[in-house]
């Protein structure tokens, strides 16, 4: 904290907190974090593996003291890295979160390396880094990546706004930069407003985001406003990797190229692109979708909804059946909002069945959801997931097959009654469990209503195959389920999107631990190996989001069973 009163700066708390955020770093062990007050921090950031950083905390009353990286508010606390044009602004390293913070005036210098990544520099990381929750803005590359230059590493790039950030001429990516690295996942970002350097060339491109002879998935991005010589919104360069990038759920609109290609444009390689809206982009040839190469290769194209770009919305490709060109009806699009407005043509016209399927949106909203009211959740086209405050929701198909079923509901039910939410007689079918007494309780003699958060075991004769649907609101996030007694517990996913393992908390007596952290502690809480029903196996199956990283998630309409070491423990759903 930059403004701690001290005397001493030891950082036991906030009132001695260390003055700057690299003592932090320093001090901190693999595994740690370090949690900054608002405030201004110039110089450049050379991050240590195993080290995380989190902006947006008070730090000083009235208000501040936090203890829970849930009470910070980097909107309003606003927590500034700013490199003073002496370098990168945040040097990445392995096993490494960024979150919470403004990132600005980063200008490169040294060797070529060096003049790439202006905000964020990432190379040769493993296993994976994260970059979240930033305001990239003002940063001027000589090379590639104004905003993030990422290389040989798998970063997840999430909740950024990435905005008036400079690079060029060569590789290009004013926004974002992937130069020869696989496994980037650009996600939830607003990048807006950045410019390629006019002496860039057709090899580069990339006002908003250059993939050069990688592979990301791009999706639920708003992509706008960004200007470059060449593939002002999207460039797609080639492909070393025989997995092909995903373009999808992005709305792509206004981008402006002074020579070729608006939208997306690719050359030799073959995206999935799909989902998006690809509007009112102009350039001097190619178009809203533009495709330069051999027939060797060719973008696969599904559900865009391509209008209005200059000189065409489509070059060297062709519109695939499902694409519409109409009008996406943004709420003010002049004002920048380009959530879909009531009635727009893109709510519930999406394909689900694709590769790479965002689970939010660029809000952070669940995808999918039922936008149109016709009892089916089917994505949207572009970044933005319509929302009703009523929906309908469906179980997955096969959940509830012949046999047995762990389940749980993923919205607040308008009847809550065990039979109305599930379509058929649950009479002596549906078990609970009584977490005081420590036993099975049944419907309808011990319990009728079926409560969210709360998971449940039910028994389908063969020639009962069901898919239970019902009306409920969404819950209000982040959601709490107290588990008053050590032992079993019965849980289920609130909410209908997927919810990753290691984006849950756990609290017990003011204490806030993450599953990692948690599973390593001494009194450690939950057993974070949690049970659930395969339906296909037609076994009981573990995940641990202990250890699972990024890539381990609850279901919604699974039920879990988990094991609490001691009572009064919290899990906080996100």
């Amino acid at each position: 904290d930059c403004h701690a009163s001290g005397p001493a700066h030891d950082g036991g708390s906030w009132d001695t907190a260390l003055l700057t955020i690299s003592e932090g770093i320093a001090g901190t062990l693999n595994g740690g974090e370090v949690w900054v007050a608002d405030g201004t921090y110039v110089g450049a950031l050379t991050m240590t593996s195993g080290v995380s950083i989190y902006g947006g905390f008070l730090g000083a009353e009235p208000g501040g003291y936090e203890t829970s990286l849930e009470q910070r508010d980097y909107a309003n606390h606003v927590t500034t890295i700013d490199a003073n044009h002496g370098g990168t602004c945040v040097i990445m390293a392995a096993n490494v979160i960024v979150d919470g913070f403004t990132i600005t005036n980063g200008a490169p210098m040294g060797t070529i390396e060096k003049n790439q990544g202006s905000g964020f520099f990432c190379a040769a990381i493993r296993p994976t880094a994260t970059i979240r929750n930033n305001v990239i803005t003002g940063n001027m590359s000589a090379g590639g990546g104004g905003g993030i230059y990422v290389s040989d590493s798998p970063v997840l790039i999430q909740n950024n706004t990435i905005t008036d950030n400079t690079a060029g001429p060569f590789p290009g990516g004013a926004g974002i930069c992937g130069s020869y690295t696989g496994g980037v996942v650009v996600i939830g970002n607003t990048i807006t407003g950045n410019t390629l350097s006019p002496e860039s060339t057709y090899a580069s491109g990339g006002g908003g985001i250059l993939c050069y002879h990688s592979t990301m998935v791009i999706a639920s991005n708003i992509i706008a406003g960004n200007v470059a010589p060449n593939a002002a919104g999207i460039s797609l360069w080639g492909s070393d990797a025989p997995d092909q990038s995903t373009v999808a759920c992005n709305t792509i609109v206004g981008n402006v190229s002074t020579n070729h290609g608006g939208g997306i444009t690719c050359f030799e390689c073959s995206p999935d692109v799909y989902n998006n809206i690809v509007a009112d982009n102009t350039a001097a040839t190619g178009a809203g979708i533009s495709y330069d190469g051999s027939s060797t290769w060719a973008p696969k194209l599904n559900n865009n909804d391509v209008l209005n770009n200059s000189p065409g919305n489509y070059s060297g490709c062709h519109p695939a059946p499902t694409d519409i060109p109409v009008d996406p009806l943004f709420v003010d699009s002049a004002t920048g909002d380009y959530h879909l407005a009531p009635g727009s043509p893109c709510i519930d016209a999406g394909a689900n069945i694709v590769p790479n399927l965002p689970y939010v949106d660029f809000d952070g909203d669940p995808r999918c959801c039922d936008g149109n009211g016709d009892g089916a959740a089917v994505i949207d086209i572009g970044a933005d997931e319509y929302r009703t405050l009523t929906e309908l929701t469906k179980a997955p198909d096969g959940l509830f097959a012949p046999g047995w079923v762990w389940f749980s509901i993923p919205l607040v039910p308008q009847d809550p009654n065990a039979s109305a939410v599930l379509g058929y007689d649950a009479t002596n079918k549906v078990f609970g469990w009584d977490e005081i007494a420590r036993t099975t309780i049944l419907y309808p003699d011990d319990f009728a209503d079926l409560v969210l958060g709360r998971g449940y075991q039910g028994w389908l004769n063969e020639g009962e195959s069901h898919q239970p649907a019902y009306v409920g609101t969404q819950p209000d996030l982040p959601y709490q389920r107290l588990l008053p007694s050590a032992g079993w517990a019965w849980v289920g996913t609130p909410g209908t999107q997927m919810i990753r393992g290691s984006d849950l908390r756990v609290s017990r007596n003011g204490v806030i631990r993450r599953p990692y952290d948690d599973q390593r502690a001494a009194d450690h809480w939950l057993n974070w190996n949690w049970a659930y029903w395969d339906p296909i196996a037609g076994t009981a199956q573990t995940v641990d989001f202990a250890l699972g990283g990024e890539s381990h998630y609850l279901q919604p309409w699974y039920g879990y069973r988990v094991w609490a070491y001691t009572d009064n423990v919290t899990i906080i759903f996100p």
